[in-house]
């Protein structure tokens, strides 16, 4: 018999884009279930968007952290 993992133990993610989507799905799920839990409503929405690639700047980085790291650069 094999020894379940515990939910304490950090697996590795070999496929960050799968991993979103399952995200996705149970954050959808919950939301649904309490659609008026502010806090899933947000986390849903911006795993959509990290999915959808939409909000973010041209390296991955939402707008705020974009400017902020231009900012960096240009001092």
């Amino acid at each position: 018999m094999v020894a379940a993992k515990s939910a304490t133990q950090a697996r590795p993610v070999s496929d960050p884009v799968a991993e979103m989507r399952q995200l996705a799905g149970t954050l959808a799920q919950a939301y649904r279930a309490d659609p008026g839990n502010a806090l899933l409503a947000r986390e849903l929405r911006m795993t959509l968007q990290a999915l959808a690639g939409r909000g973010n700047g041209p390296e991955g980085q939402d707008g705020d952290l974009a400017a902020l790291f231009a900012e960096f650069g240009s001092a």
